[in-house]
């Protein structure tokens, strides 16, 4: 089974024809908007969060929403704003698990090729006891 999405960013200055068409999805971005811009003036993601609830509900922006479930939203943003950051983090092990790998067919061709296990993991940096049990097993 294959599963095709059509992901659209919906940041300000991004498909804005789309955001016509919803004022609450406009609003929402307006709202993560606010939550970015507090941010970057120093504010801690919490702070920030509580401070563009505030900011939203005193300027008209998801005001009904935000009155009735803003901890609610607060929790799902700091949710939001942490999964981007542990993105990052997998993409960066996903490098490293790359690295492993082709370190790991280095080892795989030297022992091939005769080397000893001291000589390949001197070379690939992998302990001995696991370059062992990597190419014998």
């Amino acid at each position: 089974m294959e599963l095709a999405v059509r992901v659209l960013n919906i940041n300000r200055g991004h498909n804005e024809k789309i955001l016509e068409r919803s004022g609450v999805l406009r609003e929402y971005a307006n709202f993560i908007g606010h939550v970015r811009d507090q941010q970057q003036t120093g504010r801690t993601l919490h702070e920030a969060i509580t401070a563009a609830v505030d900011f939203c509900i005193a300027n008209g922006v998801l005001v009904e929403y935000l009155k009735n479930n803003g901890s609610e939203v607060r929790n799902m943003i700091f949710t939001e704003f942490n999964l981007e950051d542990a993105k990052e983090i997998w993409r960066e092990e996903g490098i490293e698990k790359g690295r492993e790998e082709e370190r790991l067919e280095v080892a795989r061709a030297m022992f091939a090729y005769g080397d000893s296990f001291e000589k390949i993991a001197l070379i690939t940096r992998f302990p001995l006891a696991m370059l062992k049990e990597k190419l014998c097993s």
